[in-house]
């Protein structure tokens, strides 16, 4: 695979495409081909479109989805850039801290908070189902010569196994409405986190609005999803909240935003000086 080559000059977006026609070995006549079948990947008609059929599979079948549309989500992630904000934040909590921080990104999509995150120095680890996107996500690490674990998951019904106290962040972006157990994945998240661990958690936490529930027009990006049904119900539970709020509290520097979330794990004498409690 050659090099590729990036200019900083380039629009991002431009450099992006540019990835998913290397690792895919896509050419122009190609990427015009998806266009004209599926729309621009960066609007909904796309995602409405790669996710057709979405709501009337089986469980069972929820892997075999992903894998059949893994290169049009990984190019749909791409071009649907919208982490600006959440990176600008997120530079500013992983300058705090004078140690080399261990991170899980969960979920990771073509996983760019965890690039941003391994990019300044963090010992990464990226966790999502084994398809060619992530194929895709462990290219990007390599092609930017980043260390990175990965975690491939073969069995969406069931949790991965983690060590307790085994990571000071995870990263769970737009994942919860996507998992089969959200309860037991906070309770997971939770038991992983060392004590003052930080969540980056978008969907799925007391304070985030379930737009997909009450929006009622056709092209709302929040209508066309593939968020499993019986998880919004799980998400929008009180026993749910009550459970999220009991595990963990917000850390937020941006009111408008309710995203990083703070383990209420107890602190042991030595390690009551973490850095997110300081």
């Amino acid at each position: 695979m050659l090099p590729l080559l990036t200019r900083k000059q380039n629009s991002i977006y431009f450099d992006r495409i540019m990835e998913f026609c290397q690792f895919f070995d896509v050419g122009y006549i190609e990427l015009n081909k998806i266009i004209t079948r599926f729309g621009v990947p960066d609007q909904p008609v796309f995602r409405k479109n790669i996710f057709k059929g979405f709501d009337k599979i089986k469980d069972t079948e929820i892997k075999i989805f992903y894998k059949g549309i893994a290169r049009l989500h990984t190019l749909r992630l791409l071009m649907k850039f919208e982490r600006e904000k959440d990176i600008f934040e997120f530079e500013q909590l992983i300058g705090q801290p004078d140690k080399k921080m261990i991170v899980l990104d969960y979920g990771c999509g073509v996983s760019d908070l965890g690039l941003v995150a391994a990019s300044k120095g963090c010992n990464v680890t990226i966790c999502d189902l084994n398809d060619e996107k992530f194929d895709f996500a462990r290219w990007r690490y390599e092609r930017n010569s980043l260390k990175v674990e990965t975690i491939p998951i073969n069995n969406p019904m069931k949790l991965p196994e983690l060590k307790e106290n085994s990571f000071d962040m995870i990263l769970v972006a737009d994942v919860m409405k996507q998992v089969f157990k959200p309860v037991e994945h906070i309770a997971m998240f939770y038991h992983v986190l060392r004590p003052g661990g930080l969540l980056f958690c978008n969907q799925g936490n007391p304070k985030s609005i379930d737009q997909s529930k009450y929006s009622t027009n056709p092209n709302d990006k929040w209508t066309v999803t593939d968020q499993i049904d019986s998880s919004l119900e799980k998400i929008n539970n009180k026993e749910y909240a009550i459970y999220f709020n009991n595990h963990f509290t917000n850390y937020e520097t941006n009111s408008q935003n309710y995203h990083w979330w703070l383990s209420k794990k107890s602190f042991s004498t030595e390690n009551k000086k973490e850095i997110w409690m300081q």
